[in-house]
């Protein structure tokens, strides 16, 4: 797939910023982004209008007093089906004055409809950059200006410690340093898929603290027949996602899966792939077993409350809803099922180093747990990590091939049987799926086990069969 020229979000710095740095090769112009971003931001950080006569009974108030709104956007973490029926009783001038003035709020929200979310994301990103770029130019300026007033370094007559408020602003331009790279990312992301046709993208999760959160569907979810949503691995986040002018590889591969979808479902049916990029992923696989890392559980948890979202913002009740994990991705979303409670009408993984459940059934209805694993895929299952093999024969997924797909990261790649496979598998149609022998490794669960020899040698058997 060949991509647009791509470049710097942000174009010519306004002429009282002369000395601001440019970095990337390639220019698109936002300025018309950044100057509607910063009119968002003079509007939202407006005081609030109060009601003089907000307890006085309305018979007493005076005519030109204009009634108070009683519309407030509900708090973060709010239940998904509570905000999506909130929601759904809002006037359409109401939801748009909510989405003018409230973005921030709304866009921590789970079970708002995809076109809204996406209306509401695509803001806070460009209000993110232009506020992240105005705070990093202002900030040179205050250290400067601090490192004049003490030139020894050392605390003023007036007991302020310049030294540390010096580190306390290094470390704010560090911070927004990080989350403008991933808002300029994302705005990519979104500014690429608008501009290739063929399927409409909806920007569903946007958080560009830490490692940055981030999820795109492919194809309006909530009107899909058919959904699927796509986990990636180790190092697939949103910071340290490759391409900070270029599509992001987990983005390419659910355009192909969407593309794949639509060639093998029924003529009619409308489907949707969601590139679910929600959590801090780990840096490697040695990274991702270590139990000091920890982020499994919180992502396995916002991938849960994710999809619960996706499901009761959707008009099609009885759309099809396929989890697609791939390496890493297929144990947190293993976890999701065993751990957190999420239900989904199938679970595919693909490339897994082991996932949480001794055995098909604890992740889903039989017949409905599907595994794969590609000929001289080198991840192997990792004892410190799962409970077992999916691919293991006596673990109870189906398992289907993978032709024409070699190594860890081809599972999704054009041409492969494993491709086509996920695709028949996120549309419904499990009877053309191209089924092969589980493998015969014997079944081993590990997480319990705490003979790690027997585990190293394991993990040897495994290498050695691939």
């Amino acid at each position: 797939m060949s991509n647009p020229a791509i470049g710097a979000i942000g174009g010519a710095l306004p002429s009282s910023r002369p000395d601001s740095p440019v970095a990337l090769s390639h220019q698109v112009s936002f300025d018309a982004a950044l100057d509607e971003a910063r009119t968002s931001v003079s509007k939202t950080s407006a005081p609030k209008k109060t009601f003089a006569y907000a307890n006085t009974p309305i018979h007493q108030r005076p005519i030109s007093e204009p009634e108070p709104d009683h519309t407030t956007v509900l708090p973060e973490g709010s239940d998904p089906s509570v905000v999506s029926s909130w929601w759904g009783t809002l006037s359409t001038e109401t939801r748009q004055d909510l989405i003018a003035n409230h973005t921030d709020e709304l866009g921590k929200l789970r079970g708002l409809p995809a076109e809204d979310i996406d209306k509401i994301n695509r803001k806070r990103v460009n209000l993110d950059i232009a506020r992240d770029q105005e705070r990093l130019w202002e900030i040179p300026n205050e250290i400067q200006a601090l490192k004049n007033a003490v030139p020894s370094g050392e605390a003023g007559r007036d007991g302020v410690n310049y030294q540390e408020k010096i580190r306390a602003l290094k470390d704010e331009q560090s911070r927004l340093r990080g989350e403008l790279s991933i808002a300029k990312k994302i705005h990519i992301q979104m500014e690429m898929l608008d501009s290739q046709g063929g399927s409409e993208a909806y920007l569903l999760t946007y958080d560009p603290a830490d490692d940055g959160r981030f999820a795109v569907a492919l194809g309006n979810p909530d009107t899909a027949h058919n959904i699927g949503v796509l986990v990636p691995g180790v190092s697939h986040d949103a910071k340290k996602e490759d391409g900070i002018g270029s599509q992001f590889p987990t983005v390419t591969q659910g355009l192909s899966l969407f593309h794949q979808m639509n060639f093998e479902g029924q003529p009619n049916a409308k489907n949707s792939i969601i590139v679910w990029m929600g959590a801090d992923m780990p840096d490697n696989i040695p990274a991702g077993i270590n139990g000091t890392y920890g982020d499994s559980r919180h992502g396995a948890q916002a991938l849960k409350e994710d999809v619960t979202g996706y499901e009761v913002a959707r008009t099609n009740p009885h759309s099809h809803i396929t989890l697609i994990g791939h390496s890493y991705g297929s144990y947190m979303a293993s976890v999701a099922i065993h751990e957190n409670g999420l239900r989904v009408d199938d679970l595919v993984v693909v490339g897994s180093p082991g996932v949480d459940g001794t055995n098909a059934t604890e992740l889903g209805s039989q017949g409905h747990v599907w595994a794969a694993r590609a000929k001289g895929d080198d991840v192997v299952p990792q004892g410190w990590l799962a409970d077992s093999e999916p691919t293991d024969r006596n673990f109870g997924a189906i398992t289907f091939s993978t032709e024409g797909a070699e190594g860890h990261g081809a599972y999704l790649d054009n041409g492969t049987q494993s491709l086509v496979n996920i695709a028949r598998i996120s549309t419904g149609k499990t009877g053309d799926v191209v089924t092969r022998v589980p493998d015969e490794y014997g079944t081993i669960f590990f997480k319990d086990n705490a003979d790690i020899t027997r585990q190293w040698k394991t993990s040897q058997v495994f290498q050695a069969l691939k």
